[in-house]
């Protein structure tokens, strides 16, 4: 099921870094670990699990790409 309403955003303006991370506690099942990523702004951290890791990567990359 998807979520059709959004609970928020995230101010790229405060993003600092987005990196791979290490599973959260409790990762969903059959999850793999290298779908996991972080992004850290001046006010907290976010932890998402992307589909699988071509996904997180991508996910990643274009966050990157927005911060330069």
């Amino acid at each position: 099921m998807e979520d059709s309403h959004c609970k928020g955003f995230i101010d790229l303006a405060e993003v600092l870094t987005v990196s791979q991370a290490p599973p959260a506690p409790g990762p969903p099942k059959k999850c793999d670990d290298r779908s996991f990523f972080d992004l850290r702004t001046s006010r907290r951290t976010y932890n998402f699990c992307a589909s699988d890791a071509g996904a997180a990567q991508e996910w990643i990359e274009k966050l990157q790409a927005c911060l330069q």
